[in-house]
């Protein structure tokens, strides 16, 4: 195993040239199930199947027998790992998990140098490992247009991200449509040049796009339709794109792994 771990593309090892990676443990995702009986007849049915978290265990040694330069280094590990957000690992090349973190070390001997210590990385939300870039397919100076895209992974399904930039005039109304699924936007007003970004931060959607003062104008109250458009991971997905003036697409979608 690597062992190459990085919080938000700052690698571990880099805090200080003492610290060795011992191991990293990936727990067993935790998910809850709910049942009930069947009436009239033996056995029960699933009502709910909600995967909970997901949890990374880093195991790593700070190899001097200076105290104060230990307590400094691991001062300096515990502000790295507290403040990451996106962690990634040697043997998952390419991709990324949502974590914070969730335990450091408890104690740390002074005297034995050797000693072993731990940190764990809790990703809630939806614990997934994505790919860190997305695949993507991209229109310009069109008001309906039908995009492939084919995300790998190895969960099912992944939600679908999409940005529209209008290009000479303000834009009003979005439709998009995949998989039998579609979302509508209307009454945006998203003037020309500026971008309306439909993403999901944390498992829920957003949608809004940015004034050049850095203003954010969210635009779900415009929305109806469905949460989210799903997309097929390892299949080829035809997503359509409408809107009433000419812009510039740009749709993506990140892998999900288990």
């Amino acid at each position: 195993m690597s062992n190459f771990v990085s919080l938000d593309g700052f690698s571990m090892a880099d805090v200080s040239s003492c610290v060795r990676i011992v191991d990293v443990i990936e727990l067993r995702p935790s998910r809850t199930t709910t049942s009930r009986e069947r009436l009239g007849a033996p056995g029960s049915f699933l009502v709910k199947d909600h995967l909970n978290t997901r949890q990374v265990r880093v195991q790593f040694a700070i190899l001097t027998d200076d105290e104060a330069e230990r307590t400094r280094i691991l001062s300096e590990l515990t502000a790295w790992a507290m403040e990451g957000r996106w962690l990634q690992l040697g043997d998952r090349p390419g991709q990324r998990l949502r974590i914070v973190c969730t335990e450091t070390p408890l104690t740390m001997s002074k005297r034995k140098w050797t000693e072993l210590c731990e940190m764990t990385f809790t990703a809630f939300g939806i614990p997934f490992w994505e790919d860190a870039m997305p695949v993507q397919a991209y229109a310009a100076g069109t008001t309906d247009c039908t995009l492939p895209i084919s995300p790998m992974g190895t969960v099912r399904q992944v939600p679908l991200l999409c940005s529209v930039t209008p290009t000479d005039n303000p834009l009003t109304t979005l439709r998009i449509a995949a998989n039998g699924a579609e979302m509508a936007f209307s009454g945006l007003a998203v003037p020309a040049g500026k971008t309306l970004a439909i993403d999901y931060e944390d498992g829920l959607l957003t949608a809004k796009w940015t004034a050049d003062d850095g203003t954010v104008t969210p635009c779900l109250r415009c929305r109806t339709g469905a949460e989210y458009i799903p997309i097929n991971s390892r299949q080829n997905n035809n997503v359509r794109i409408i809107t009433d003036v000419a812009c510039s697409v740009t749709i993506g979608a990140r892998g999900w792994h288990w």
